[in-house]
């Protein structure tokens, strides 16, 4: 096996340690089936784009003849990236945040904090996720279409509001697992 240095001194690969958040993997039960569906949703959406961009870049500079409606269809699919993995990083309580002071509190401040900081975000992307289907009517009652290939805003902006609303179930699960439990008797 190989060898990575850690702290200055050489560790074969057998003694690296492997953080673990704490949480049990979701496995293949409902919420890990939601988060590989939803992974594979951003990783096609993703290879989509690279396929996309390269098609529209080679076809501008070598037959000067850009891939018409790119733009528009490049728009909705990073939508939709953005939107699919929120749910899976807030599951995973993976979102960037600085721990400054967390060294100096107790365990159980720190639990508090977790659990006042899911359930703040949970309220923030209830709030995203209520008035992105407002917004999402009111593109359908327009109907609000793309400028070039008039593709509907609507089905997009009720996707990213299902997104946030999944979001905010996750969440509400990430402040619940934070809970501090007592220890058993």
């Amino acid at each position: 096996m190989g060898s990575v240095e850690i702290g200055g001194r050489a560790v074969s690969s057998d003694e690296v340690p492997v953080q673990d958040s704490g949480e049990p993997d979701p496995g293949w039960g409902p919420v890990g089936f939601v988060d590989r569906v939803l992974m594979l949703i951003v990783a096609g959406n993703t290879l989509a784009m690279m396929l996309i961009t390269f098609v529209d870049v080679f076809a501008r500079y070598v037959f000067h003849a850009p891939l018409r409606g790119a733009y528009e269809v490049l728009g909705f699919m990073l939508a939709v990236i953005v939107f699919a993995g929120l749910p899976v990083l807030t599951r995973a309580q993976e979102h960037i945040s600085i721990r400054i002071v967390e060294t100096i509190r107790s365990p159980l401040g720190n639990a508090v904090q977790r659990v006042a900081v899911s359930v703040f975000s949970a309220m923030l992307l209830a709030l995203m996720a209520w008035q992105l289907w407002r917004y999402a009517r009111l593109l359908a009652e327009g109907p609000q279409v793309t400028g070039f290939l008039e593709l509907p805003y609507s089905p997009i902006a009720q996707f990213m509001s299902a997104m946030c609303a999944l979001a905010t179930l996750a969440a509400l699960g990430a402040a619940f697992s934070s809970l501090p439990r007592s220890p058993r008797q």
